[in-house]
């Protein structure tokens, strides 16, 4: 029976990162913000380097490698022994640019924690003084108007 590990163990890929060719980050990254092509010698090659990248950008991941978000960026499509790379969403761009949007390269700079929302929001002071709402979260309905009737 083979060895199965764990998703997230170092030892869940054959395919360590280090395996790659380092020029496969590069090919990655500037699909993801020009489109261009390359030509291998049969369809059989073309369809082995598109799946070779898709398996290093998800072990880029898994090893948290910098910049492999950006890498999920870039959508590949095959035609025979033609393999395009380019932008994802790159079709909308004419549509965007006569709607009025710049085109723009820069990745999104997207750092929402929802956790740490939750944190802040927790320890805002309610009506009345209180520093964490979390603590009692019926105290800024009840306030002064709570009676003892024991």
């Amino acid at each position: 029976m083979p060895r199965v590990a764990a998703p997230n163990s170092k030892w869940a890929s054959r395919y360590p990162v280090e395996s790659f060719d380092p020029r496969l980050k590069e090919v990655l990254l500037k699909g993801a913000t020009t489109k261009f092509s390359l030509t291998f010698a049969t369809p059989g090659l073309a369809h082995t380097f598109q799946r070779r990248i898709h398996t290093f950008r998800s072990r880029c991941k898994q090893a948290d490698v910098e910049d492999w978000k950006l890498m999920y960026r870039c959508a590949t499509s095959r035609k025979d022994n033609m393999l395009t790379l380019r932008p994802y969403d790159s079709a909308f761009t004419d549509v965007l640019a006569a709607a009025g949007f710049e085109e723009t390269t820069a990745p999104l700079d997207i750092d929402f924690d929802p956790v740490e929302e939750d944190r802040k929001l927790s320890a805002e002071t309610v009506d009345g003084g209180e520093e964490n709402a979390l603590d009692d979260p019926y105290s800024h309905f009840l306030g002064d108007k709570l009676e003892d009737i024991t």
